[in-house]
């Protein structure tokens, strides 16, 4: 389990920097969790023996 701390500062944009820090860590939790197969990489290489 990872907690995470938000330190609020006295600047005028604190809030918003908070949520976009907030919606990369989500975005990447959700990203982290691969379902189904795999991807078949089907590109060949031309010409080749």
């Amino acid at each position: 389990m990872i907690n995470l701390e938000f330190i609020k500062d006295e600047s005028g944009n604190s809030r918003e920097r908070t949520e976009e820090v907030r919606n990369l860590i989500a975005q990447m939790i959700e990203l982290s969790h691969k379902r189904g197969r795999p991807v078949k990489d089907d590109k060949g290489v031309p010409n080749a023996a």
